[in-house]
């Protein structure tokens, strides 16, 4: 999945609205909402434009992971992994295959965990 403006591209964002129903994927309950998709994993891939680590100035500015999380969290899933393959534009051709390389690298080994 790409970055659109620090968040999700509006086809996830639509995805997620139609199945982020009541009864289907969370249930109210007295307590608050409960998600009924438990016990599962995630892995979401992602690619960047730029660098969002936790040491880049543009940190603050990623708002995709905090989103998934919050909203699959909220329907039960929270085991969830994320690839980054970042930065994908700024650094030239070699960084990025490099960048990629190392992306595919991590992809691999969490599919192996699956």
């Amino acid at each position: 999945m790409p970055m659109w403006n620090f968040h999700i591209p509006y086809f996830l964002k639509h995805y997620i609205d139609i199945i982020v129903q009541p009864h289907y994927t969370f249930r109210p309950t007295e307590k608050g909402n409960q998600g009924l998709i438990t016990n599962r994993k995630m892995v979401v891939i992602t690619s960047r434009g730029h660098d969002y680590t936790s040491v880049s100035p543009l940190q603050p500015l990623d708002s995709q992971v905090s989103y998934l999380k919050t909203i699959f969290g909220f329907i039960g899933i929270t085991n969830i992994k994320f690839v980054h393959a970042q930065p994908t534009d700024i650094l030239g051709p070699k960084i990025q295959r490099e960048r990629l390389e190392v992306a595919m690298q991590e992809a691999r080994q969490l599919g192996r965990e699956f």
